[in-house]
């Protein structure tokens, strides 16, 4: 039988059909389609609006395809498919905001995790003794980049001329901030968007680049373009038809380019993985990894002594994926449950990868079967990568796979406030921490934080080494938070 449906605080019907015959569990069950303010409750499976990536109708039969790449199908005795198919294709408010207003006050807001930059730039031994500062004025108002957050991490030499060359002279005024460092060799890696035509600006951002060297006291900065060459010779200032350092003519940088696909070439993967043709997706999860794996190598190598930059063209999609990767093979405390709740939280939303134009997260609505040139699975595909790692080293993560798959459906389900928009900017102009959830308060709730853990963890100071194959890489199949029984 159909289980009873129980509405969440602030959830409204919008919709209810009978009648409706659906394949669950490999066997063809009748019961209802509901439709609320949230999701879609078929026959017992729900689903998040926010996760319906495509709907179908064809006469009475109506099939969807969720973000986590499942399918749903069903048929209806009356012409009643393409009303669905009608209201499955229009915007809705997140639901996150009237969940919130409807959740008694004391469980609105736990504050079980606020992203606190200083405690993370500390512990990771910026301080008075190093050569690196915290810097709380250059971005003030987010007025020297819109897309970076207010706290940022520079050399402490750089001066607020040089600071200004650098970032107009990178796309969307990007410019190169400390996104991790070793306590311990005080090695660094740094991350930004690409560099901007040649002009007057240049001198300084090259001046701003020497002082990253000298901060992080390495001979040398290996700056990895996750573009390919041909993609970067577009750029006037990459553009020099030699290799190495004379790339961008800055002395002391060498440079790799990594051919990592553009947000196009992954949604374009994407689609043919969701057809059974998973060889191109695999293959760039496993190419992201290899390079995340190249650059722990060359952070870790004890005669070469070399700290990193990374960027792509904008500096919040591919940068983030390969920052992120790398911090989790580098850095043990990344491996931890609140380790990686920090890194999304500082290499994802702060950094400003846009959650609102890959997924349809807007603040205002939710649109995800609006398809657009700029809708494309980045995080997903991180997440993927993830997946490879905890597959290959099991006991290295305090976290597992059920978190992944908490992560692949509600960074677009509009359940939680954590994912919508894409800035630190928008999120506090808009107040999201006052008037929606966290998504970290469930994750770490006492009474569920046990579904995320993994019990075999075993924490190892070491670095973790990538040295599988692609034959070695996976397929992931993300289970659904919500009662899952699909069947594809």
């Amino acid at each position: 039988p159909q289980p009873p449906f129980t509405p969440l605080p602030g959830e409204l019907k919008r919709l209810e059909i009978y009648n409706v015959s659906s394949v669950v569990q490999a066997r063809r069950v009748c019961g209802s389609l509901l439709l609320t303010s949230y999701r879609l409750a078929l026959c017992g499976v729900t689903v998040p609006l926010g996760c319906v990536l495509s709907v179908l109708c064809v006469e009475q039969a109506l099939t969807l395809t969720t973000r986590t790449g499942y399918y749903l199908s069903c048929s209806f005795a009356e012409d009643d498919g393409a009303l669905v198919a009608q209201k499955l294709n229009v915007a809705v408010p997140p639901f996150a905001f009237k969940r919130f207003q409807a959740m008694p006050p004391s469980t609105r807001r736990r504050n079980l995790f606020v992203y606190d930059p200083l405690a993370e730039f500390h512990r990771m031994g910026v301080d008075y003794a190093s050569h690196w500062t915290i810097d709380t004025s250059f971005n003030l108002g987010w007025r020297g980049c819109a897309s970076y957050p207010a706290t940022l991490c520079v050399p402490r030499a750089a001066d607020r001329d040089v600071l200004k060359d650098t970032s107009t002279f990178r796309t969307h005024q990007r410019f190169p901030v400390l996104c991790w460092r070793d306590p311990h060799t005080c090695r660094t890696l740094s991350r930004s968007a690409e560099p901007g035509m040649i002009g007057r600006t240049r001198l300084g951002d090259k001046q701003y680049l020497d002082l990253i060297q000298q901060a992080s006291g390495c001979d040398g900065l290996w700056v990895v373009d996750c573009r390919s060459r041909a993609a970067a010779v577009g750029n006037v200032a990459n553009f020099n038809k030699t290799t190495g350092s004379a790339e961008w003519g800055y002395g002391q940088c060498e440079i790799a380019f990594c051919g990592i696909p553009n947000i196009h070439k992954v949604r374009e993967n994407w689609t043919k993985l969701l057809h059974n043709v998973p060889e191109p997706w695999m293959a760039v999860v496993y190419e992201l990894l290899n390079w995340a794996a190249r650059i722990t190598d060359v952070l870790a190598d004890p005669k070469h002594k070399l700290s990193v930059l990374i960027h792509c063209t904008d500096g919040w999609d591919r940068t983030s994926q390969i920052c992120s990767l790398t911090q989790l093979l580098m850095d043990p405390h990344a491996r931890t449950l609140l380790g990686f709740i920090t890194l999304i939280e500082k290499d994802w939303l702060s950094m400003g990868h846009r959650f609102a134009d890959r997924y349809g997260n807007a603040i205002d609505s939710i649109h995800p079967t609006l398809q657009t040139s700029a809708h494309s699975p980045i995080f997903p595909q991180f997440l993927w990568c993830v997946y490879q790692l905890l597959s290959l080293e099991p006991g290295a993560f305090e976290f597992n796979c059920e978190l992944l798959s908490f992560l692949a459906e509600h960074h677009t389900s509009g359940f939680y406030g954590t994912f919508l928009g894409n800035s630190e900017r928008e999120r506090v102009e808009r107040g999201l921490r006052e008037q929606t959830p966290s998504a970290w308060d469930d994750v770490l709730d006492p009474d569920s934080i046990h579904r995320y853990r993994n019990a075999d963890f075993v924490e190892n100071p070491n670095r973790l080494k990538f040295q599988a194959s692609l034959g070695a890489m996976k397929p992931w199949h993300p289970s659904m938070t919500e009662p899952q029984a699909i069947t594809q």
